[in-house]
């Protein structure tokens, strides 16, 4: 979710609120000589609201996965998710009058900071992050895209290699590959000319040793195409090495091998940009269920 415009009523909506709060909690320590803990009317009320706003902050989840929830738009809820649940924290701190009291209110405080800080640096990856990788990344794939762009690169990079060494034994798979996403039988493609290009042989074992190895197994860093300098020092090594009329081919791999490194950078970008998550979500169910033990507690005694 990117910050825009749109935040703009959002952002002056919860400053006004913070300001009345801050405003009704010096009036109500001006009048009774002390600061209105969560034992005051006001301590409670400023209590009660920033539960209900972590409340509907931690029920993004159910309004995305549950019929019954769906009212207003996505984007208001994720406005209101993140507004609400930052004006929490000092409403929270009001409500205890800045003192974390026993066991459970500290666990609850420590806990609700931690929420704060993870949700507002997941707000400013997801602001910054994809707009650096646009302008980064020109072929930019989404995250559940390059599995399958890694299938049809092995499946052409075999295809147009085949049809220069013949079919290569040591591709069993790729080959496979190629026949179930091409539909049809390979024996045209990796049926090779009467006179085999020079550099045919040079081709097919880069192929076979480095290309293939590479785009079955992209994320390790232990192979040599991974590496950008070093991957085009190799291709034009390559390119030396073969016949001119075979130049289209060398190309084809080195520009997808680059594709290749691109969606691998982009998809840990993409984990970075979802890692604060991990621990976001996790402790606010933490902190709904202690939020609701404490307001029993606290009613109850």
């Amino acid at each position: 979710m990117r910050i825009d415009r749109s935040h703009y009523s959002w952002f002056v909506v919860t400053l006004l609120m913070a300001v009345g709060a801050g405003a009704a909690y010096v009036y109500a320590a001006i009048t009774s000589h002390r600061p209105p803990a969560g034992d005051t009317w006001v301590g409670m009320v400023l209590g009660i609201i920033a539960y209900l706003f972590i409340l509907f902050a931690g029920s993004l989840g159910a309004r995305r996965k549950v019929l019954l929830l769906r009212i207003g738009s996505m984007s208001c809820w994720m406005k209101g998710h993140l507004w609400l649940g930052l004006l929490a924290l000092p409403l929270v701190l009001l409500h205890g009058a800045f003192s974390f009291g026993g066991t459970l209110t500290t666990v609850i405080m420590v806990l609700l900071i931690i929420i704060v800080v993870s949700g507002v640096s997941g707000a400013i990856l997801q602001h910054v992050m994809p707009k650096s990788m646009s302008a980064e990344f020109p072929n930019e794939f989404t995250y559940d895209q390059i599995d399958r762009l890694l299938t049809l690169m092995r499946v052409e990079a075999y295809t147009l290699v085949a049809g220069q060494c013949g079919a290569i034994a040591e591709a069993d798979m790729e080959r496979e590959e190629a026949v179930r996403h091409t539909g049809k039988a390979l024996e045209k493609i990796e049926k090779t000319t009467e006179q085999p290009l020079p550099g045919r042989d040079e081709l097919k074992h880069f192929y076979v040793n480095e290309v293939r190895p590479y785009l079955r197994q992209p994320q390790s860093s232990k192979m040599s195409l991974a590496l950008t300098l070093r991957a085009e020092f190799m291709f034009e090594k390559l390119r030396l090495d073969v016949d001119p009329a075979l130049h289209d081919v060398v190309q084809a791999l080195a520009r997808m091998c680059h594709e290749i490194r691109e969606s691998v950078q982009q998809g840990r970008r993409h984990r970075l940009l979802h890692a604060w998550l991990v621990i976001h979500v996790p402790l606010s169910m933490a902190l709904l269920v202690l939020m609701t033990v404490h307001a029993v507690v606290a009613l109850y005694y």
